[in-house]
């Protein structure tokens, strides 16, 4: 019987730039047809709009599936809100126009949320008590807000040192040289398209004994380093993430009016 075989666009939105990557999967195998890490203004610029048209024209045409990563929850740091609100409203941007291009969009949540203990076990379900809605029914709305890093790593809260071992061990490249900054953004679009593309074949994502080991690996160095961290005494420091493009846009706007006034 032979292997199912699919496409799918994804998209890693984020509120200056966005990672999208084109992928194939046939024969078990996965390969990336093309990537980059770009200005996606879709709302706002014509000719983002027109190019990121034209790749849901050719998804659609191939069959293919077009797959999002939203947030999901809340904001877990006031520090990050505007870039959250932001990366939302390219969110919604791109799954309108999705619709509009006669695509189903797929929505892939970007994770659980802030893990406040990174070696802590998750949390068993509670027995069943009556009047509350069943297990299964539950466990759908789970995987509603499941995180894409869960399924890949196995770890809701995979670092992007374990995305690259595991990306850059499944998926077949398109041999051009990146920057590691465009690496890491586009790597997890491809993220979230295995897991579209895996979701939608209801396929169990299988590593490869060699990645699984590399991931083992990175992740019990991962928890080393913490474990002597935190007998050290040492915090990790806040990173300052600098204003938007649309952010700064809206304070030079604010600053015009207030000084016209």
């Amino acid at each position: 019987m032979p292997s199912p075989s699919l496409h799918c666009r994804s998209v890693d939105p984020g509120p200056s730039r966005s990672a999208v990557a084109y992928l194939s999967y046939s024969d078990g195998r996965f390969r990336l047809i093309e990537g980059c890490w770009r200005r996606l203004d879709v709302l706002h610029d014509r000719s983002d709009r027109i190019w990121m048209e034209g790749k849901l024209e050719e998804t659609r045409e191939d069959g293919g599936l077009f797959a999002v990563e939203t947030i999901v929850g809340f904001a877990f740091q006031a520090s990050r809100v505007q870039q959250l609100l932001e990366t939302t409203r390219v969110e919604g941007a791109l799954l309108t126009l999705g619709v509009v291009h006669g695509l189903d969009p797929i929505e892939i949540p970007a994770g659980d949320g802030k893990v406040l203990d990174h070696d802590a076990t998750l949390p068993k379900l509670p027995p069943k008590k009556e009047g509350v809605p069943a297990r299964t029914r539950r466990r759908a709305a789970e995987k509603l807000i499941k995180g894409w890093r869960a399924e890949l790593c196995h770890t809701p809260w995979a670092s992007d040192a374990q995305i690259r071992i595991v990306v850059e061990g499944i998926v077949q490249g398109d041999g051009k040289k990146r920057t590691a900054e465009e690496e890491e953004h586009l790597y997890d679009a491809i993220g979230v398209g295995i897991v579209a593309i895996c979701r939608h074949l209801d396929l169990r994502i299988r590593l490869p004994p060699s990645v699984e080991t590399a991931l083992w690996k990175q992740q019990a160095a991962e928890k080393e380093e913490r474990a002597r961290n935190r007998a050290a005494g040492i915090t990790k420091p806040k990173q300052r993430r600098p204003p938007t493009r649309a952010q700064r846009k809206r304070r030079g706007a604010a600053q015009i009016a207030g000084a016209s006034r």
